[in-house]
């Protein structure tokens, strides 16, 4: 055609006024033609989630990138309801194809609802050659769509979040912040946001949330009560002023209440808000967590009767839950302190079975095993118990916890000997406390009880201990004794 049109042109070299519409057909009509091409064919999409708030819609975008589902974001405006954020997965040529990738995501366990969406490919108008602004146009393909989809994959460009989002840029850096780690820096934004009141309405309640939360990590982190008291505040103020808070909000919001309590050690506030959680919503991934500690929580007030019957209902439930171990130990704890003994041997007995190695229980269930095995008269089993206590806890070595009770331990396995040096360690190291009154009483005891009898009983053990070898767990109490210690 064109050699054509330029072997015409000989004839019309006079005719400038046809040269050029020539020319004009030649450059026009191919422009016209590709218009089109670069326009995406209509779609289905699996909806696996929609939110109120875009930096919801892309966390769970982040979430669930390992699976490579090939999410994206778009961006949808009601009237009444106003602008909500659909997260979708993949790109398919038939429904039949989307509704199968969706039930496939379901089996998987990866969600639990869907959505098959359409989605039509972009109108071109013919006059210019661009996508047409109908509302009839329901595509992915719109400036505001694609900078959407961008966003989700890239959210460390500031510019590109602050181009997905309408919310202030600040807001997109305090959120940044937040989700590396750095709360101090979110605080710091989120507060000016609020002094400024640059927010609005609806996203109040989003700020106030991550303010609380970010006090309730930096308290978490570093152990700081002020934080956490600060983490209360906020956590109770949002629970009141947003009654309707939607759920996954508001059970998150009471597990971060009841965790600062605990941490505060304020055991009956944080025993109500595990309550609470555990009745608003029994079917949450939190609620064995939950069961767990409303019994510890019993324990750590002194209800041992209230403790064991939670932890045996959370063992019944659970029963191979992550704390399952501590219910077990605890509830022979509380047997103990109850002086049930039987009942505190049957249960201490079935833990040790399930988990013989001590070295792999916590700290605390260690020291009140080796109390109990002091209290029933199994001295040697007390005195090994509590040497792989202090082995493994050596910053508890001259507690005087410990000390009293290995020195109590020494006398009841009659190593009377490293008994009475062990009982002169507690009275020097601690000479005002009740452990000190009562370990100079246990010599005092056992000097009488020497004194009466025909034959020394000191002389005796001494004798006997000299002929003996004591086992490891004995004889590396000397080393106590004999210790230097500030």
């Amino acid at each position: 055609m064109v050699k054509m049109t330029f072997s015409k042109l000989e004839i019309l070299h006079n005719n400038f006024p046809v040269l050029i519409a020539l020319m004009a057909l030649l450059i026009f009509i191919p422009c016209a033609k590709s218009s089109g091409e670069g326009a995406e064919d209509a779609f289905y999409s699996v909806q696996i989630a929609a939110y109120k708030n875009l930096d919801e819609a892309n966390a769970m975008i982040e979430s669930l990138n390992a699976q490579d589902l090939k999410l994206f974001c778009k961006n949808v405006n009601f009237s009444k309801k106003g602008r909500w954020y659909r997260v979708l997965a993949g790109k398919y040529k038939s429904r039949q194809e989307a509704l199968d990738a969706g039930q496939t995501l379901k089996k998987k366990g990866i969600i639990k609802n869907f959505i098959i969406r359409k989605f039509d490919p972009p109108v071109i108008d013919p006059e210019n050659g661009r996508i047409s602004t109908s509302k009839k146009a329901d595509s992915l393909n719109t400036e505001k769509n694609i900078q959407l989809e961008t966003a989700s994959r890239d959210r460390t460009d500031p510019q590109t979040a602050d181009k997905r989002c309408g919310e202030p840029s600040l807001y997109n850096a305090a959120i940044r912040d937040f989700k590396s780690g750095s709360y101090k820096d979110a605080l710091g934004k989120l507060e000016q946001i609020i002094q400024h009141k640059d927010f609005k309405d609806m996203e109040k309640e989003s700020i106030l949330r991550h303010v609380g939360d970010c006090y309730y990590f930096l308290g978490k982190k570093t152990d700081n009560k002020k934080y956490l008291l600060k983490a209360v505040d906020q956590y109770r103020n949002l629970i009141r002023d947003y009654p309707d808070l939607k759920k996954g909000d508001a059970l998150i919001t009471i597990y971060r209440l009841a965790k600062s309590y605990e941490y505060l050690n304020l055991y009956q506030e944080a025993l109500t808000e595990f309550n609470r959680l555990y009745s608003r919503y029994p079917e949450s991934e939190y609620i064995p967590e939950a069961m767990f500690m409303i019994g510890k929580m019993y324990y750590r007030m002194g209800k041992f009767d209230r403790a064991i019957e939670s932890f045996k209902k959370y063992v019944k439930r659970f029963p191979d839950d992550e704390h399952v171990k501590d219910a077990y130990f605890g509830i022979g704890d509380c047997y103990s302190r109850m002086r049930q003994f039987d009942d505190a041997d049957i249960w201490y007995g079935n833990a040790l079975k399930r988990w013989p190695a001590l070295e792999k229980i916590s700290k605390n269930d260690i020291f009140q095993l080796g109390s109990f095995y002091l209290q029933t008269g199994k001295y040697d089993q007390a005195l090994k118990t509590f040497f792989i206590f202090v082995s493994l806890f050596p910053e508890e070595k001259y507690s005087k916890d410990v000390l009293y009770k290995i020195a109590r331990s020494l006398v009841g396995a009659d190593q009377l000997s490293r008994g009475l040096k062990m009982l002169s360690l507690v009275i020097r190291r601690y000479p005002k406390s009740k452990e000190a009154q009562e370990s100079a009483v246990i010599m005092a005891n056992i000097a009488a009880l020497n004194s009466k009898a025909e034959a020394p009983i000191m002389a005796n053990i001494a004798a006997l201990n000299s002929k003996a070898e004591a086992p490891v767990y004995i004889s590396a109490y000397d080393d106590m004794i004999t210790e230097r210690v500030p």
